[in-house]
């Protein structure tokens, strides 16, 4: 009776343990250690149905929330997209505006091209041909030198007015090409006329119409002359033109003449100016250089 009690008790217990499983009874013979181990699984996979429950719950908010805001972020990236298509279309649009611009500009400068080669070509001649030349800045620097000597009427002890007077009043400028007429001392007037051949017009014009007690003078054509400065030392007037000649090449067949040579003082300090006279293609050549060397110095030169 008690072996039978025992077992009537064991399958009670297994009996409750099954139906509180899964609701089903069934009659199975298990000893005590296996009863505790089916009761632990049962916990364990009872606590693992619960957290997946929970899990399943959390997902499907988590699902719910993320196609919410897939479809707000969907409509707002439909948005951001459309208005950067409009303001690329729009970019694209000046660009396009600027390139038609461009090829319409190409076609024109092609054209004109065309149509003025043989002015292209003239200039691109008269280019190569001012290269030789000095620049107009240089040009424009270089005073001009009088290619003839000026006419000197004289009358001695009388007023000058007295002399363009009777010049007046004997001779008639239309017929003589003068460019200019300066008064002098004592009744001396002096008539500059443009070239040789205009000044012995003018003298034969003027000696034959004024009054027999009138001198017409013709001197003889004055070279212009330079002035150099900022000479560190006096040189005699012959090594001061060898000097000018040897270290300037350009002057090597040059007329030179020294007309004067002097000290000037300033602050303290001496230095020497010379005066020298030369034909007209040398002065140019001088006044377009504006430097010229002597000895160990690089001396400034002006027209005087």
């Amino acid at each position: 009776m008690e072996m039978e009690s025992d077992v009537m008790e064991f399958v009670v217990k297994i009996i409750t343990l099954r139906a509180g499983i899964d609701g089903k009874s069934f009659l199975h013979f298990m000893c005590p250690d296996c009863v505790t181990y089916i009761q632990n699984v049962d916990k364990v996979l009872k606590a693992v149905y619960s957290t997946v429950e929970k899990n399943r719950v959390l997902l499907k908010e988590y699902k719910d929330e993320c196609q919410i805001a897939l479809k707000s972020n969907e409509s707002k990236i439909g948005n951001m997209l459309d208005i950067f298509e409009s303001k690329i279309l729009a970019k694209l649009s000046k660009f396009e505006n600027v390139i038609e611009r461009s090829n319409v500009c190409d076609s024109k400068l092609q054209e004109a091209a065309e149509s003025n080669v043989k002015g292209v070509k003239r200039l691109t001649e008269l280019a190569g041909q001012m290269k030789s030349k000095s620049s107009f800045a240089e040009v424009v620097k270089i005073p001009l030198i009088k290619t003839s000597a000026p006419l000197i009427i004289i009358k001695n002890k009388q007023k000058c007015e007295v002399t363009k007077a009777d010049l007046n009043k004997n001779v008639d400028p239309k017929k003589l090409n003068i460019s200019g007429v300066r008064n002098r001392n004592n009744g001396v007037v002096v008539v500059d006329c443009c070239g040789d051949d205009e000044r012995e017009k003018a003298k034969a014009t003027i000696e034959s119409t004024m009054p027999k007690d009138y001198e017409v003078k013709a001197p003889s054509k004055l070279n212009p002359r330079i002035k150099l400065t900022d000479l560190s030392f006096s040189y005699p007037n012959d090594d001061l033109v060898d000097k000018l000649r040897c270290q300037n090449p350009m002057l090597k067949d040059s007329l030179l003449r020294v007309v004067r040579s002097y000290a000037v003082s300033k602050n303290g300090s001496t230095h020497y100016s010379a005066v020298i006279e030369t034909d007209c293609s040398s002065f140019t050549k001088i006044l377009a250089v504006r430097r010229l060397r002597v000895g160990w110095d690089r001396c400034r030169a002006k027209a005087k």
